[in-house]
This record gives structure tokens, C-alpha cells and sequence, in this order.
């Protein structure tokens, strides 16, 4: 009876280093005893609500903080970010929040390869300060400027060049395009858009 086996995928050591280090560094600032109360608007019934959800993790031995979505709505009004778009928040080692809003940024021309229409994302991102009391103490909004897009759209640029962008058509399979020496690939995602995405091999099925 003949067995199939499925080649071996090797990572460069080196690689896998750096990515563990990183993953390591990251782990390391972010706080395991600490949680976030975000509190829709200065009502007396729900800042009450918040306060007895943030009693309730600190008499679990959690670090509370509550931040008002007032204070999102002034980031999301400085980035240029509609309602219906995400913020992604967390919370930071030194107490305060951080956070970033993708977008996408649209490629055109023959330059991109199979990515020409499709979208690539870039990120604004914003960190914030709080006091003990809760109130901001300072913020910090960083949106992506023309430099950053060229930066973004060079990278596809080099990516296309290398033949390293799969058609639409081409297979997903983490395996078969790391054999084609593929690092990524373009799809049309759940709303419609067609973005340029990265293939990740781990010895299993990793997208990003």
C-alpha cells in the first residue's frame, strides 16, 4: 500500500526567531489583569451599570477602566471614520488605550499585476492617555498620509515585479503557492471588494 505524504515545509530559523521574539515582546506589554469598560454616553443609568461591572473586576483582582465613546467619536471625527466603520481598541501597559482604523487603499494600473483594481490596507492609528480618574490626559492621531500610500503601493509595485502575486484564479492553498514561491494572493471577501492578501505557511493552514 502506497502512503502520501505531504512535503516538508522548512522555516528559516532565523525567521522563526524573529517572529517568536516579537511574539514574546508583544505578550509582555500586554496586561493580563486589566479590563475595559467602553460607556455609550454619560447617563446616570449607565455610568451606575459600569460602575458596578468595574466594581465586579476589581473585586476579582482586575484593573478597571471605562472610557467614553465620546472620546472614540472625537477620534473617529479626526480620522474622517463613518459610524459604520471599526475602531480596534485596546488597552496599553501603561494604562492608557491605543488603537487604529483600516482602510483600504484602491491600486490601478498594470503595474500592480493580478492586484490592478484591487484594494491593499493601511492603517491610522491613535493612542490615548488616561488619568487615574478616567480623564484623557493627552491623545496622539496618526493618520496614514500620501507617503505612507506610496510606501504601500511600492511595496505591491516590488511584490508584482517579483511574480510574487497570485491571480484571482490561481489556488489558495498555502502549500501549492509557497512551491509557485507565491507570498501572496488577490480574493473578492464577503463585501465585495477585492483585496491583496498574505499567504502564511506554518506546516498547516494560516491566512492573514
Amino acid at each position: 500500500m502506497t502512503t502520501a505524504t505531504t512535503p516538508e515545509i522548512r522555516i528559516d530559523p532565523a525567521v522563526r526567531a524573529y517572529v517568536d521574539e516579537r511574539l514574546a515582546e508583544l505578550r509582555a506589554r500586554l496586561p493580563d489583569d486589566r479590563v475595559t469598560l467602553v460607556v455609550f454616553s454619560g447617563d446616570l443609568d449607565r455610568n451606575l451599570a459600569a460602575l458596578v461591572i468595574a466594581t465586579g473586576a476589581a473585586a476579582m483582582g482586575l484593573e478597571p477602566d471605562a472610557l467614553p465613546t465620546r472620546v472614540l467619536d472625537a477620534v473617529r471625527a479626526r480620522l474622517g471614520a463613518t459610524a459604520e466603520e471599526e475602531l480596534v481598541v485596546r488597552p496599553a501597559a501603561d494604562g492608557g488605550m491605543h488603537g487604529r482604523r483600516v482602510r483600504d487603499l484602491v491600486l490601478s494600473g498594470p503595474e500592480y499585476g493580478p492586484a490592478d483594481g484591487a484594494a491593499v490596507e493601511i492603517s491610522d492609528s491613535f493612542a490615548i492617555t488616561l488619568e487615574d480618574g478616567g480623564y484623557v490626559a493627552a491623545s496622539r492621531i496618526e493618520r496614514a498620509g500620501a507617503e505612507d500610500e506610496e510606501d504601500a503601493r511600492e511595496f505591491v509595485r516590488t511584490l508584482a515585479r517579483a511574480g510574487r502575486i497570485a491571480p484571482d484564479a490561481a489556488t489558495r492553498d498555502p502549500s501549492e503557492l509557497y512551491r509557485e514561491g507565491r507570498s501572496h494572493f488577490v480574493v473578492r471577501e464577503t463585501d465585495g471588494v477585492r483585496r491583496l492578501r498574505r499567504a502564511w505557511h506554518d506546516g498547516g493552514v494560516t491566512w492573514k
